[in-house]
């Protein structure tokens, strides 16, 4: 009997042990404050650079224009938005689960990096009573020094969650510091909060392939492996002869390679869905303005059907000669991958073969155009 009692008061011991721990944890992420949530929470934060920075850095993915946070009593999801507002970053924080997952959309395959709540490891000094009011929510400050520089965190727990990145402070961040390898250190200070109920599907990930940070890097190498190769053969076809053509742009205007000779033609294979495709129009369309009155044909090959070019571009400006239904020339120049510039020089030869895109591209191009232009 008496080991009976044992064994239960064993359990009951063992019971309140795992219980206490898992308020301890619990604790370590959100405070009593929680219980006043009762629609979702919104906030838009401002960034703002240290120094100023060029147009050219503004359109890199490191950018970020502005921070956008929305959460409830479980769940926080932290935008990062850059210039192009349809390319963002993502962090989804479940604090149920203590788990956090990170995905944007400039991966073409929809995936998130799974990983577990850590404690904070960046630490800070707080100084106790200093505090300012924002968004009417009193922050107490904290600061943290990088290369002898302090630099200030403003928080609150009257929100209830602890949302302190990688800082080993408390409370909820209303004003912190970021720092990007390119474009040097930020400042990011909430500017506006809002109430509502938004769709549960904010917060959802069921579209999503869900990966540890192990099979995301495996990934990543693949995927650099994969960009060396296209790279070495994109390379191997500078200086061969460009594949002869005839065609007919949009407007009806016959096209030759023959006719062509004695000026530099740039070529550019796309499709009207592809982001990418879309997103460097703009930036072609500046290139031809550049080229203005020089010996300098520029021609788009689009995938598309003409009814659905007509669709495009009643609502996007494209300055190139365009041509439709293009799938069988870009299988003369070996186009596998879209969007694709090729450039031609005067004598027919192939001088630029790339695709993708990257935020030097048009430089690129516009050096190479000009070298053509200079024989």
């Amino acid at each position: 009997m008496k080991k009976k009692q044992n064994l239960v008061q064993f359990r009951l011991t063992i019971t309140f042990l795992l219980f206490t721990i898992c308020n301890t944890i619990n604790a370590q992420w959100k405070y009593e404050s929680v219980k006043n949530l009762k629609n979702d929470v919104i906030i838009f934060y401002d960034v703002v650079y240290e120094k100023e920075l060029t147009e050219k850095q503004k359109k890199s993915t490191s950018f970020i224009k502005e921070l956008v946070i929305t959460f409830n009593k479980n769940k926080l999801l932290e935008k990062r938005l850059g210039e192009n507002l349809n390319l963002s970053k993502y962090l989804l924080l479940d604090y149920s689960e203590e788990k956090a997952y990170s995905y944007s959309d400039y991966s073409k395959r929809k995936k998130a990096v799974i990983k577990d709540f850590k404690l904070p490891t960046r630490d800070v000094t707080f100084h106790e009573g200093k505090k300012k009011e924002i968004l009417g929510f009193s922050c107490q400050l904290s600061t943290v020094n990088r290369k002898g520089k302090n630099y200030n965190i403003y928080t609150t727990k009257e929100l209830g969650l602890r949302y302190v990145q990688f800082f080993n402070t408390e409370g909820f961040m209303l004003e912190f510091p970021g720092y990007s390898k390119s474009l040097g250190a930020y400042t990011v200070t909430a500017r506006r909060i809002a109430y509502s109920k938004v769709p549960n599907s904010i917060y959802s990930l069921d579209d999503y392939k869900i990966i540890t940070p192990e099979e995301n890097k495996k990934e990543l190498k693949k995927i650099k492996e994969k960009k060396i190769i296209k790279a070495e053969t994109d390379h191997r076809r500078i200086g061969t002869n460009a594949p002869k053509f005839s065609f007919r742009t949009m407007k009806g205007d016959k096209i030759k390679s023959s006719s062509l000779k004695n000026k530099a033609t740039v070529l550019y294979f796309w499709f009207t869905k592809g982001k990418w495709s879309k997103k460097q129009i703009p930036e072609l369309n500046t290139l031809k303005k550049k080229f203005k009155n020089k010996d300098v044909a520029f021609i788009a090959i689009a995938l598309d059907k003409e009814y659905k070019l007509d669709s495009f571009l009643k609502f996007n400006e494209f300055n190139y000669q365009l041509v439709e239904d293009g799938k069988w020339l870009a299988e003369k120049f070996e186009v596998k991958s879209f969007p694709s510039h090729v450039i031609i020089d005067e004598k027919g030869i192939i001088q630029f073969y790339k695709s993708g895109y990257n935020t030097e591209l048009i430089e690129e191009m516009s050096y190479k155009i000009n070298k053509i232009l200079s024989k």
